[in-house]
């Protein structure tokens, strides 16, 4: 497997500054914008990032409150999450860009498409639904009450439920810890 770049910081006009990795070709005209469901990072594209073909220019954000992005108190919506897009386009000078949301994070795609469809090229929703509906308040009640640093056992058990096999017959590496000073807060 081909060696995975650094990760990148940016600080966006809004001050906020978010982490992210950029492969591919900086002069290519198509840009591939990842953005990962709730409670991942770049990091959740670590294995197919070096499988895309190098002509396109792909880069894997992690959104506020993920991985080593600011995380601010405050401004947790899908808007916020769809303005930092916007501000990240803006920043790395990117023209039209191809946005993938996952999960979750297919509710920004779909926001940041809607606000700005001259910017966008095309949209990719991975494991997408229209709305949360019933559980919305559920789940954001169980977000809201959460303590940084955020239990393991919640963490494991959140995203244990989006898996089709259970975690403990994946591989290892999809337990694994981000280094030390790029958590997402999980202890």
């Amino acid at each position: 497997m081909p060696i995975m770049p650094a990760p990148r910081k940016i600080k966006l006009t809004s001050q906020l500054t978010l982490s992210y990795v950029d492969v591919g070709d900086p002069r290519a005209r198509d840009v591939l914008v990842l953005i990962p469901g709730l409670s991942d990072s770049w990091r959740s594209y670590e294995r197919v990032l070096p499988l895309l073909p190098a002509s396109i220019r792909t880069i894997a954000i992690s959104p506020r409150g993920h991985g080593d992005s600011d995380k601010p108190q405050t401004n947790y919506a899908v808007h916020d999450y769809a303005k930092d897009l916007g501000l990240l386009v803006d920043a790395l000078a990117l023209p039209k860009v191809v946005v993938a949301g996952h999960s979750s994070a297919s509710l920004v795609a779909r926001r940041f498409a809607l606000d700005h469809a001259e910017r966008v090229a095309g949209v990719i929703l991975e494991g997408s639904f229209v709305r949360l509906g019933d559980h919305a308040a559920s789940v954001g009640a169980a977000f809201a009450a959460l303590k940084d640093p955020v239990a393991r056992d919640f963490v494991r058990d959140f995203v244990g439920e989006t898996f089709a096999r259970p975690i403990s017959s994946l591989p290892e590496r999809n337990d694994r810890r981000e280094p030390q000073g790029a958590s997402a807060g999980v202890a």
